[in-house]
């Protein structure tokens, strides 16, 4: 399946010039611009892979049998195309730290502000009710970030 939305015409030519594998590029490439414009601006600062943008019912299923996701098909909002959800995390020395549970916040911080500085608002799998009491998030999904309209 080929997916065509403006970062093909628009953003990809910025982003083949830094460190996003092709994997993480397909997966941008099914999402909102919104998003792929937040993920170009934060490639200027850190280097992260795209895990998930667009999830098909049989990916969604699995992710919600599994635990990984508390939404069942098609009610997450990586259910819809183009995506407004995405599933990102930062790479140090060419691996996902996910040891590093410090390093997602601090992640979570750069992409939150990039996307707040061209006008783009996010909520956070951390924090999800936006209070920014990390302590009483009920589910801490650190890798997702998703379009609060």
């Amino acid at each position: 399946m080929t997916i065509t939305t403006e970062i093909n015409k628009v953003s990809l030519k910025k982003i083949e010039g830094k460190n996003l594998s092709n994997r993480s590029k397909e997966q941008l490439a099914s999402c909102d611009i919104r998003l792929q414009k937040v993920v170009n601006l934060t490639l200027d600062f850190m280097d992260l892979v795209v895990i998930d943008g667009h999830r098909e019912k049989k990916e969604q299923d699995e992710y919600f049998k599994s635990g990984k996701s508390r939404l069942e098909w098609p009610k997450s909002k990586h259910n819809v195309m183009p995506s407004l959800a995405i599933d990102m995390a930062p790479v140090r020395n060419l691996i996902i730290p996910w040891e590093e549970v410090t390093l997602f916040y601090y992640f979570a911080g750069a992409v939150i502000s990039c996307a707040k500085q061209i006008g783009v608002k996010l909520r956070w799998g951390g924090d999800w009710k936006g209070l920014h009491d990390f302590k009483k998030n009920e589910f801490n999904d650190l890798t997702h970030f998703e379009i609060r309209d």
